[in-house]
């Protein structure tokens, strides 16, 4: 199973993002991220054996049960990679505090055997460049805050249409 670990986001956030950012979706040529997918990864574990679930259930549990429920805020568009005109990325940029901070670091250090070693860059990736990497587009800033209060273990199934996210589990963050 291809999985990873996230803060999925509250329908209304998802919402939210999709209202500032569809006349742009009109406009660009890219592949768009069906608004029901948006999520924050916070470690991609990649191809995951049966046999190992118990393992990161137990580890996903032990974290969740350190960290109180906290808010984010959503800040502005952005892009990978972050220099020059190329896109392959376009995401919305989160506003980071020590709350998510912390609970990424431990994820990405108790989860460190697993998928890809990326520091962590707090984002929902909204759409991705396949054919031109040149694109321009106009800022857009988002002002919304939510809670965070669970973290979620997501199996990710490929089809050629584009993946779908399938909730394994979730784990109650501290209210």
């Amino acid at each position: 199973m291809r999985m990873f670990i996230a803060l999925d986001l509250p329908m209304e956030v998802k919402e939210y993002i999709y209202g500032k950012i569809k006349d742009m979706m009109k406009v660009l040529d890219l592949k768009w991220v069906d608004y029901h997918l948006y999520h924050i990864t916070l470690k991609f574990l990649g191809d995951i054996r049966e046999d190992e679930l118990n393992k990161i259930d137990f580890k996903l549990n032990e974290i969740s049960k350190k960290y109180n429920a906290f808010s984010l805020r959503l800040k502005h568009l952005g892009k990978f990679p972050t220099y020059g005109k190329e896109v392959n990325v376009l995401w919305v940029g989160v506003e980071s505090n020590g709350e998510l901070e912390n609970l990424a670091k431990d994820i990405q250090v108790s989860f460190k055997n697993y998928g890809d070693n990326k520091p962590f860059s707090p984002h929902i990736t909204i759409a991705r460049n396949k054919k031109s990497k040149m694109l321009s587009f106009d800022p857009i800033e988002f002002n919304c805050e939510f809670q965070v209060e669970k973290i979620t273990l997501f199996e990710s199934i490929l089809y050629p249409s584009g993946p779908v996210y399938k909730v394994f589990k979730t784990y109650a963050l501290k209210l």
